[in-house]
């Protein structure tokens, strides 16, 4: 597995699962439920971008 993969997943995962929750909104603000769920999706995202960049490199790289 490439570096990039690893760091792209872990940049996502940080900012949608620990940042926008907890930094961008604090747990008692009447808006918590919904920047917890954007934080999801920002966790969503980083997972697609990290598996479409493995399956781009299986189709490209490593299967000609």
């Amino acid at each position: 597995m490439n570096f990039i993969h690893l760091a792209f997943a872990v940049f996502f995962w940080l900012l949608g699962g620990w940042l926008i929750p907890t930094k961008l909104g604090a747990a008692t603000s009447p808006l918590a439920p919904y920047r917890a769920i954007r934080g999801v999706f920002y966790l969503l995202i980083g997972l697609g971008f990290w598996l479409a960049a493995i399956g781009f490199r299986v189709a490209v790289v490593i299967a000609p």
